[in-house]
This record gives structure tokens, sequence and C-alpha cells, in this order.
């Protein structure tokens, strides 16, 4: 039997500790053993990825460290993976925080004498977050033992995986496809839920609900999910979402025009929503984490752009012209320098370098430089120095 330590990575906001800790406290780890899983020994480690600027240590994600003792090299990478995978859903799920796929970074084949060794340092994408969401150990704990107790654990994966996609996806409307995705996996099991409710069951009782349950499951199969959506959770109209929305949508019955785009963005949240209660019942979670993660923002990825504008004099009317040198600016950051005050919240001063092409004889004239960040971007204030645009030759 083999050894190998995998090492995987996860670009994210959620982290172990809080920016405030990750400069003070060493290195914390989460610790979780497979014992006599698929016929091997599994412990997968959780650490936050820092990386360390100007002697302050910024997050860029997640870091799992697989101890798997197999045979083969391949079914390793296959069940370190798929388990993995797995923690990083249940991340995922319980900060409501997108969590990008598992990339793996290292492989190393323990031997006595010599450990063959695997490297791909290009997985590693070397993004700061100014805004970490710390997770809770306790519910992170209590979702991953009602995930290991369950039965279905192969339909809640999938369900959570199109949870965790939805979150990481820009358009409204592909978010919308991945929770609607995730509620035809798991609306399935919210019947057995209603069955298991119920503490007694006669005999005949059962036998019946047997009986009854092929006949008229296909006509019944969104009752638990409508129920959830407008008693439980108060919202409007189940029927129209899932006649405009899923029928509309993704049987193509409605245009795809920008007033239906908005109305699927009006879905977005409800329909969220509703799947996270999903999982929360199949799972039988505590109603305390169930009312915490309804309550709780979505956290997508950190963006940040510089804009860039101008007025541009002598530009010729003519578009080929335009097309032929066309007016842009190449460049970038050229250095970068961080800071971080008592309470963990990030500064970071950047000193950027463009220069201006286009026609001869075009000029460019009044020049703003803006930052633009969503609303995960964790920004508070941005000042603007001094503007100094080169012409190239």
């Amino acid at each position: 039997m083999n050894r190998y330590i995998f090492e995987y990575y996860s670009k994210t906001r959620a982290a172990l500790n809080s920016s405030k800790d990750q400069q003070t406290t060493g290195v914390t780890t989460w610790e979780y053993n497979y014992p006599n899983l698929h016929d091997c020994d599994l412990k997968i480690v959780i650490k936050d990825k820092v990386v360390r600027r100007d002697n302050v240590n910024l997050h860029i994600g997640l870091n799992f460290f697989a101890d798997i003792k197999i045979d083969s090299e391949n079914q390793a990478k296959e069940i370190v993976r798929e388990n993995v995978e797995q923690i990083i859903n249940m991340i995922s799920f319980s900060t409501l925080t997108y969590c990008t796929p598992a990339m793996l970074v290292s492989i190393i084949n323990i031997n006595p004498d010599s450990s063959p060794f695997t490297h791909y340092p290009e997985q590693i994408e070397e993004t700061i977050n100014i805004s970490i969401v710390k997770i809770d150990k306790s519910i992170f704990g209590k979702i991953h033992e009602a995930y290991e107790k369950n039965n279905e654990k192969p339909r809640i994966e999938r369900t959570l995986t199109w949870l965790r996609k939805g979150m990481g996806e820009e358009l409204h409307v592909d978010e919308f496809i991945s929770y609607w995705i995730g509620l035809e996996v798991i609306k399935h099991l919210l019947s057995k839920e209603k069955l298991n409710s119920k503490r007694y069951w006669r005999v005949n009782e059962v036998i019946k609900y047997l009986v009854l349950k092929e006949k008229t499951e296909n006509k019944h199969e969104w009752d638990r999910v409508k129920e959830i959506f407008e008693n439980e959770l108060k919202f409007n109209n189940f029927n129209k979402v899932k006649q405009n929305g899923r029928n509309g949508l993704l049987h193509g019955f409605k245009q795809l025009d920008s007033v239906f785009i908005e109305e699927i963005n009006s879905y977005i949240e409800p329909i969220r929503k509703t799947l996270v209660y999903c999982i929360c019942s199949v799972l039988n979670l505590e109603s305390t984490i169930k009312i915490k993660l309804l309550n709780s923002n979505l956290h997508k990825d950190s963006d940040t752009k510089l804009i860039f504008n101008a007025n541009l004099e002598n530009l010729p009317n003519d578009l080929n012209s335009i097309i032929q040198n066309p007016p842009k600016l190449d460049g970038g950051i050229v250095e970068k320098h961080y800071s971080i005050n008592e309470d963990g919240e990030t500064t970071m001063n950047v000193k950027t370098s463009h220069k201006f092409s286009c026609g001869n004889n075009i000029k460019c004239t009044g020049v703003k430089l803006g930052l633009w960040g969503n609303k995960d971007a964790g920004i508070k204030q941005a000042k603007m120095g001094e503007i100094t645009i080169n012409k190239s030759e």
C-alpha cells in the first residue's frame, strides 16, 4: 500500500481566522479523518492560504492537505478530490460564500528513500481578499456531522454543488439556472422528509403511502417546495416562478430580452433561500442554523477595476480609421503596498503606469481615474493621486 500527500487550493473569501487573527495567531488547522473509506485511510487538513506582503498576512483562499494510504495514485486522486469537494461544498453552504473548485497544487508519493514530487504552481491565483468571511466552526461541524449521517449523500452533494455554482455566477440567468437545478435535484428527498417526520406509522399506512407515491409523485413533486416558498418563507406565487422561470427560461417559452432577464433577477433571492431551506430540512439541521443561514448575506468573489475616463480630441468620424488604431491604455499596476490596523482592516496603496496609444492627431484631455468595486470587494474608501498620461510612440 502506497502513501500519498495531496495539496489542493480553493480561491475563496471564506477563512478559518479573521484578518486580525491571521496576523498574530499561528497556523490554525482543522482535521478530518475518514477511516476505512474505500479500503483506504484518509485524513484531510484545512488551513488558511495567506501570502505575506509588507509584513502583512493577506488571505487568498484555503489549502487542503490530504494524507491517504492506497495502492493506486489514480484511485487516490479520485478519492481525495471527491472528499475535498464535499468539504468545500459544506464550507460554501455554511458561510454562503463562493469557493472555486478544488485545484491540484502538488502530489508527494511518500517513500523511505526518495519521494517523487509533482507541483503545479500556476494553479494558485494570488488574488488578495480585502474582505474575508470567517467560517463558524460550530455551524460547519454540525452540517458536516449531519451530512455524514444522511443516507442520501450523493443527491445532497449534487445539490450543494449547484448551490455553490450559483453563488459564483456573474450573470443573473446562470445564477437562477444553477439554483433551480439544485431544487430539481433535492425536491425528491422532501417527500421522504415528510414521511420520516411522522413518528409512528402503521404497516397499512406505509403500504398505502408507497402504492400511491408512484402514482402521484410527478403530480405533486413540487408541493413541498411550494409550501416552503410560500408558507415558510412568505414569498409570493411559486407557480408563477415555476412557469416563467423554469418553463419560460429552461424550455425557451419566453424571449430572453432585458425585461425577462430583470424578471429572472427578481426570482434569484427567493429561489436561493428556498434551496437553502430545503437543504437544511433534508439534513435535519436545528432551527437556529437554518435561521442564521437564511438571514446571511451572499458572499460572491470580490471584484475591483480601475476605470479610465477622458476626452478625445480630433477623433476621426470614420469607423474604419478607429478600428485600425483604436484608443487604448497599456500598462497596469507597478507597485502594491499593504498595511493593516488594529481592527484587522487592510489598506492597499497602488501605483499604476499606463501609456495612451491612438491615431497621430488624437489628443487625450480631461483625464480622470476611478475605482469600481462590487459589493463584496470590501472597499470603504478610495483616494486617487495625481494622474500623468504619456502617449506611446
